[in-house]
Parts: structure tokens; sequence; C-alpha cells
């Protein structure tokens, strides 16, 4: 049986299933070096313990996603305009972590970049890490601002990336970036929130691009993985059932099961050559054509003209599938 490649996932489900105490050595790790924002004094051992739970068990319950370096580079650089924020009404699953194949250079803070390795995505409301800690705070309803969160938490408006980073150990925990979706659609003037493990905001120590830029990557995956002609592949890995069986014999702790890996899989279309013996073909469904770029070769270059979304096929004919009716719907509302 060949081993199975372990993925950053793998790495993080099982450190923050181990609760540190005050006698555990912390080991600085290189991503904490990097920082500049240092916690004086002891760590909350108790709000930390609740934190890594949840962690935890978002993690574990997450969908892997792998992104491969190409498809990340190019829905990153992907336009501003070009990026369809009403994806996000359409999670493919309630919690995803894109782990990327190729780290990108991320600017974390003020003239401090970071490799990003990672990214647990989704509403706030079904990631555990802040909304349990929040809604044990017996102190929420005195504070204005969390109780204002909560409440967004609790009407659904709120999304929640948590960031990983090349370099990170067992003693690290993600940066929290969180925002409402619908606030997307008023351009760069909305408002998000970064905070530091510790619960710091670092609002005055980040410059607001890369973040506006993280964003915009998480909803361009999404919107990648809705497009019409991409499948999600979904592969199991090493099962450890036997592995266990003989560790448990031997008196040794069992191995966590590796989580499955899903990957984007564009659907490759068959062309026919033309034939004067075959009648033409007429497509008996509609559905919706995403918006894309048509690329021209001309003498002064290659020429983009962007195209906008449009529905393909008869009008009388039924929708391929529930989607695209829905799709229809989001573009007879902007016309």
């Amino acid at each position: 049986m060949s081993k199975a490649k372990r993925m950053l996932l793998d790495d993080l489900i099982n450190w923050y299933s181990e609760e540190p105490t005050e006698d555990t050595p912390r080991k600085e790790s290189e991503h904490s070096k990097r920082s500049p924002v240092k916690i004086e004094g002891q760590p909350d051992l108790e709000y930390e313990a609740r934190l890594r739970k949840d962690l935890s068990s978002s993690l574990d319950s997450s969908k892997l996603i792998l992104l491969n370096g190409a498809v990340v580079d190019s829905l990153y650089f992907l336009e501003q305009p070009q990026t369809n924020y009403d994806a996000l009404d359409y999670l493919p699953f309630d919690v995803m972590f894109f782990e990327l194949n190729e780290a990108v250079p991320f600017e974390m803070q003020k003239g401090v970049e970071a490799p990003l390795k990672g990214i647990l995505f989704g509403k706030m409301e079904d990631i555990c890490p802040v909304t349990n800690v929040l809604m044990s705070d017996p102190d929420v309803e005195d504070d204005e601002m969390k109780r204002e969160l909560l409440e967004k938490i609790v009407n659904n408006d709120l999304f929640y990336a948590g960031l990983f980073f090349e370099g990170m150990n067992r003693f690290d925990l993600p940066y929290h970036l969180s925002f409402v979706g619908e606030d997307l659609k008023k351009g760069r003037g909305m408002d998000f929130c970064v905070t530091e493990c510790s619960g710091v905001k670092l609002d005055l120590m980040i410059e607001e691009e890369p973040y506006f830029k993280l964003i915009d990557l998480c909803v361009n995956i999404i919107d990648y993985i809705n497009a019409h002609n991409i499948t999600i592949v979904k592969k199991s890995r090493t099962d450890v059932t036997r592995i266990n069986r003989r560790r448990v014999k031997k008196g040794k702790e069992p191995l966590r099961q590796l989580k499955p890996v899903h990957w984007i899989d564009i659907k490759r279309t068959t062309t026919y050559p033309k034939t004067d013996d075959i009648e033409p073909r007429t497509m008996d469904y509609r559905e919706i054509v995403r918006g894309h770029f048509q690329r021209y070769h001309t003498n002064d270059g290659v020429v983009k003209n962007w195209v906008n979304p449009f529905v393909r096929g008869p009008k009388d004919a039924p929708w391929k599938n529930n989607r695209y009716r829905l799709l229809s719907k989001l573009l007879d509302q902007e016309k």
C-alpha cells in the first residue's frame, strides 16, 4: 500500500485536537517570527482550548478542495469588475478548505509578506471557531460590537475565511477574516474585520487591498466551481482501517482517517467533423453560458473581448437543471 501524501489540512486537524497546558513548551515557528504582533504575558488557556477545539471540529467537517497553481493565479489576478459576488449565494459545500498546491505570497500585515497555503471558508454560522466562543461570552450583551457581530451571524450575513500560512506549527492559530456578503456588491467601500488568533484586531496594521483581493479569490473559486463546464472529482485516500487494527493490537493509538480530496475537473467537449450526410443537431434544453473572454489574434497582438452571460437553447425548451433556471432569474434582475 502506497503512503498517502499528507496535506496541510491533516496536520491542522491533528494540531488543534490537542490542548496545550501551562507546562507545554511552546516552540516559536517560522511563521510567528514574521509577525511583529507579540502577545505579552501568558496565553488565556481556557479561551485557546475552546478556540482550538472548535477550529479542529470545523476543519474536520470541511471539504478538502485542492487547487493547482495555474488555477489560483488566474483567479487571484482576475480583474475585480469580473468577480461575480452572487456566487456566494450558491456555495457548493457549507464548509470548505481550499488547499493551494503552491503557496501565494500574501501581505498579511503592512510590509510583512507570508506564503498563504490554505483557506477555511464558509458562512460564519457554519464555522465554529469564532461563533461558539462568541456565543459563550457572558459579556456579549454589554458589548455593542460583539452584539452586532452576533446579529450578523444569526442573520446569515457574515462570511468567514481562516488564513493558514506555510511555516506555522501546532501553536499557531489562523488569522480570522470576516465580511458581509451583501456589502461586496457595494464596491471597495465595504467593511471587513481581520483579527489575530488572540482576538487582537489588526485593522490598523494591514493594507486593505491584499485582503480585498483575497476575498475576491474566495468568491472566484466558488464561481469557478459552479461553472457549467466544471465538475468536482472526489478521491479517497489511504484507508487506515486495517492499519488501525494492527496498531490497537500492539497497544498503539489508532490513526485518524485521512479526509478525501476534492479537485476541480474541466469537462472536455467532443467535436464532430462536418459532413453532408449528418443533419445538424439542435439543442433540446436551455442552459446559461457564463461570462467569459474571447481572444482574437490581430496584427497588433491579442485582443480580449468580454462576453456577458447569456442563455443558450430554444426559448420553449426546459432548463438543463434547476441551477440554470435560478441563474436565469438573476440575469433577468440585472437587465
